[in-house]
């Protein structure tokens, strides 16, 4: 996955932008009256308005609460979240590390409300705000995609981790991905599952449309996406741009010498073209996100876009359009995805997820968490922990080992992020090593093994020789 679809898709898709450059540390973002540009001058502490292209006129100084600048990561971006019923006040989440902060208008205070220490999985993930908490789906990081979803636990404050009745998108990033307010679901489609180990590093495709019930916790497959250009525009572009208006997702092209756009209404499953034959967009793509990454964003019910004007710097003020004049102006273009239908297909995958839940309950079951069996004379050594993962690691010793989800059951860690389950793991099996150890005199009692597929994925087994001194 290029670098560069990387950094421009994110920076069109939510109007939001930390930039780091010789002159410091900005946080880039849209907001009231009008949708024009506010940033918070992270060094000098100064929040600021833009009063022309590229020209900022500072408003007040910002009080600073558990901020550390060094926690900024380059090249990433925020994303605005406004809060109901609170006006001037703001989350502003940082890319790639869902550090959360608090932002006044009223007040000039900027607070961090996190305590996020490991990073990096979620860069693009899609970031919404339902029932006064903080959510974040899928996204991307070490080089592979993912559809982990996690909400923002302000008690701990912490990010964990969601579990649906029935499996997600194989991937969430760089499709159609929002979440519908006044239907309360997420809407996902065509979806890029990338993986760096795989495919040459190429990128896959879902092409099915899925929701998924926050009530029932499951996901819904609505069917498989059958406009054509969704597939000639995300396929081979990875630089095209899509922009959520909280009713529409746009997707701009140039097709016939005109520039043009999708709106596309996930809810209603409509599709409408709007030809700008007006050539108010001017003339070519907004390719200029490198130099600034509000070239084109939404606000509300307008969208801001730069054109021939601004380019030649014969205006130094962005354009807009309402939301619903494009509407007004648009042809019908079909539908976005076709109606699951077919009611053996949905008996055949019935019976298949039944067959594989009861295999996957018989398989649990056979692992005995009971330690009312001493171990051996050591027994007294061991927390309770300890005695279930040493007698599970025993019953599995003539398979490929405890594999790291197994480890997580017994670690009861399923509810901690991917990061903080491998940090957990990592120091219980030091600590039970060095106990091992002492106990047996055998180094490295419990082996590890990455996984093949995944070399961040290990196996847990007991060494041979220690698996010989303790008996049932």
């Amino acid at each position: 996955m290029s670098k560069t679809f990387l950094y421009r898709f994110t920076l069109i898709a939510f109007g939001c932008f930390l930039s780091i450059n010789s002159w410091g540390i900005y946080l880039v973002w849209a907001d009231y009256p009008d949708g024009r540009l506010y940033r918070i001058d992270i060094e000098k502490k100064l929040l600021q308005q833009e009063k022309a292209i590229g020209q900022w006129q500072d408003i007040a100084e910002i009080i600073f609460t558990g901020i550390n600048i060094t926690d900024f990561p380059t090249n990433a971006r925020v994303i605005s979240i406004e809060i109901p019923d609170k006006k001037t006040e703001r989350y502003l989440l940082i890319d790639c590390t869902n550090q959360v902060y608090h932002f006044d208008f009223k007040n000039l205070s900027l607070k961090r409300l996190d305590n996020t220490f490991f990073r990096g999985y979620n860069c693009l993930s899609t970031r919404f705000l339902r029932k006064d908490s903080l959510y974040s789906f899928g996204g991307y990081g070490f080089w592979q995609t993912n559809n982990i979803q996690t909400y923002f636990k302000k008690a701990s404050a912490e990010w964990e981790s969601l579990y649906p009745e029935n499996p997600a998108p194989v991937a969430i990033n760089h499709g159609l991905n929002a979440y519908i307010a006044n239907q309360d679901y997420f809407f996902s489609a065509y979806n890029s599952l990338h993986r760096d180990s795989k495919n040459h590093g190429r990128s896959e495709y879902e092409k099915e449309a899925f929701q998924y019930s926050f009530s029932k916790k499951e996901w819904i497959t609505l069917g498989k996406v059958t406009h054509p250009k969704i597939s000639e525009l995300l396929i081979p572009n990875d630089k095209t741009p899509i922009i959520w208006t909280g009713k529409y997702f746009l997707l701009e092209y140039k097709e016939d010498a005109m520039l043009k756009l999708l709106l596309i209404n996930p809810v209603e499953n409509r599709v409408l073209l709007w030809q700008d034959h007006q050539k108010i967009l001017g003339s070519q793509i907004a390719k200029t996100i490198e130099e600034d990454p509000f070239s084109m964003y939404s606000w509300h019910d307008t969208l801001y876009f730069l054109n021939e004007s601004n380019f030649a710097k014969m205006a130094n003020v962005r354009h807009k359009i309402a939301i619903n004049t494009l509407e007004k102006e648009s042809i019908a273009d079909g539908k976005l995805y076709g109606n699951f239908h077919g009611f053996w297909i949905f008996v055949f995958v019935s019976m298949l997820v039944l067959l594989i839940s009861f295999g996957m309950w018989k398989k649990r079951k056979t692992v005995n968490f009971s330690t009312t069996q001493p171990i051996d004379k050591n027994i007294s050594s061991f927390t309770e922990q300890e005695k279930i993962v040493l007698k599970v690691l025993k019953e599995h010793f003539t398979t490929t080992g405890v594999d790291s989800n197994l480890m997580n059951e017994l670690l009861v860690i399923e509810d901690k992020l991917p990061e903080n389950q491998r940090k957990i793991r990592n120091e219980f099996i030091k600590q039970f090593n060095q106990k091992l150890i002492t106990l047996y005199h055998v180094k490295e009692a419990i082996i590890r093994t990455p996984s093949v597929d995944d070399k961040r994925f290990y196996y847990y087994q007991l060494s041979e020789e220690v698996f010989n001194k303790i008996p049932y």
